[in-house]
């Protein structure tokens, strides 16, 4: 939780966050930093970081190597743009690989192009 506050998010924040999340406070800094300095590398700025945060406590809970598989398939499917797709849709942080390439392959099989689904995903809440 100290890594959100020097990070900078504020105490109102945080609260709302632990509203969601009641063991956020368990939660090890260095998990918290990891995922922090992660979006970052994939260019999510402060705002965008606190929507993820704020909209989708739970994505603390993932571990970042399932994280950095998740964008791997992301990056398979020709998706570029994380701070706008995450922002739009912070769940999507909630989804491992697998489940990423079954809906793929599922919108595939109805018909729809690799574009279209990218459409999906930004607008999915």
């Amino acid at each position: 939780m100290d890594a959100l506050i020097r990070y900078g998010f504020t105490i109102d924040e945080v609260k709302l966050i632990m509203d969601s999340l009641s063991f956020l406070s368990s939660i090890d800094d260095k998990s918290i930093e990891k995922l922090l300095f992660f979006l970052q590398s994939l260019h999510c700025d402060e705002d965008v970081i606190k929507n993820i945060f704020i909209c989708n406590p739970f994505c603390f809970m993932k571990d970042i190597d399932e994280v950095k598989k998740l964008i791997n398939k992301l990056k398979e499917y020709r998706i570029e743009c994380f701070p706008i797709l995450f922002d739009s849709n912070p769940f999507l942080l909630n989804k491992t690989d697998k489940e990423i390439e079954n809906f793929y392959q599922k919108k595939i099989k109805e018909g729809y192009t690799i574009e279209k689904i990218n459409d999906m995903l930004f607008s999915i809440v």
